[in-house]
């Protein structure tokens, strides 16, 4: 509702650099971090790929709670939850390769 409001045409630059936190670094560091203290491969799969979920409504929220970053929230949504659908599918190919 919240990209209606806003359309997707302002702050791209800023939601392309927390959709690449998000679905990259993000589960990038939750699997280094995993690995390096010795959890068990499946514990290691599974934190991984909820730090890979696409952006959810809460910083959505957040910003209309304080009333500003409306519409990069709302643009961060849509972008990470279009290619979260590529990313999801890596890293399982990721984590099978590596933790297999």
């Amino acid at each position: 509702m919240g990209l209606a409001s806003y359309g997707i045409a302002r702050n791209v630059s800023q939601a392309l650099v927390i959709t690449v936190f998000k679905l990259v670094v993000m589960p990038a560091i939750v699997l280094a971090t995993g690995w390096a203290i010795g959890l068990a491969p499946l514990a290691v799969g599974a934190a991984t790929l909820a730090a890979a979920c696409p952006t959810g409504v809460n910083p959505f929220l957040i910003a209309g709670r304080f009333g500003t970053g409306e519409a990069i929230a709302s643009n961060a949504i849509a972008i990470s939850t279009a290619a979260g659908f590529v990313s999801t599918a890596i890293w399982l190919v990721i984590l099978q390769w590596l933790l297999a």
